[in-house]
């Protein structure tokens, strides 16, 4: 039995003449946490949302929690959670308010008090979101991905913008939903030290096709072999940061 949740195969996306995905294959298992490493305009945040269903596929298959993401978007949606890089809320509305509003809009019934203390915003909860902090802000990001009680979540750029400690604070988090609420998750990143010690494995993007796969210790053992991509060793170096 595959236990994968999520399975592409042969994926490509093209506007116009622009080819953001090609020939793209990548499977994820349940339970995994699975960085997706790559350059910025690398294909992240297109393969996100054609994941999600909002984008079309030019060709190839892409099942997400067992089904068609493009055929079947109301359900996979329903399994889904999404962190983007740019998250925004309402400003004049507090944190809570922010989270009880949106489980309405999905039509949910979430423990609003629950989410606020995973996320150690419960003394915020009552204070207005146009106060809070980039890191703050995040982190009422990540309450807001678990309102549909997802399988999977999709981290787009999660620690850009927060201080070190903050960075660390939110790796301990996700890895907390990914083992104690046991959720799939997916970070993408175009800096390598930001995800090898979070994810269990991780996939090189660039130029729209995954270069190579493994845990974070087997592409490092690789980082020399004629094998391995061009795009990896730029990475690595820190070109795209």
């Amino acid at each position: 039995m595959n236990d994968a949740i999520v399975q592409i195969d042969g994926l490509d996306k093209s506007y116009g003449n622009h080819v953001a995905l090609q020939n793209l294959e990548l499977e994820i298992e349940k339970g995994e946490v699975f960085g997706l490493l790559g350059p910025n305009g690398s294909g992240k945040t297109t393969l996100f949302q054609t994941m999600m269903g909002q984008l079309t596929p030019t060709s190839g298959d892409i099942q997400v929690l067992g089904q068609d993401a493009y055929k079947d978007t109301f359900d996979v949606s329903k399994g889904v959670g999404f962190l983007p890089a740019d998250i925004r809320f309402y400003d004049n509305l507090t944190a809570r308010k922010n989270l009880e509003y949106l489980a309405e809009l999905v039509d949910e019934d979430p423990d609003i008090e629950e989410l606020l203390e995973l996320v150690n915003l419960q003394e915020e909860a009552d204070k207005k979101v146009s106060g809070f902090s980039h890191g703050m802000q995040k982190r009422l990001g990540i309450a807001q991905t678990l309102i549909k009680e997802p399988d999977l979540i999709l981290f787009d750029e999660p620690t850009t913008g927060l201080d070190p400690e903050r960075k660390e604070d939110f790796k301990d988090l996700i890895q907390r939903i990914n083992k104690e609420k046991d959720i799939t998750v997916i970070v993408a990143s175009h800096i390598l030290h930001e995800i090898e010690n979070l994810c269990d494995r991780i996939g090189v993007l660039k130029d729209g096709k995954i270069q190579v796969t493994g845990t974070p210790e087997d592409i490092m053992d690789e980082a020399d072999a004629e094998t391995l991509e061009e795009a990896y060793l730029e990475i690595t170096r820190g070109d795209f940061r």
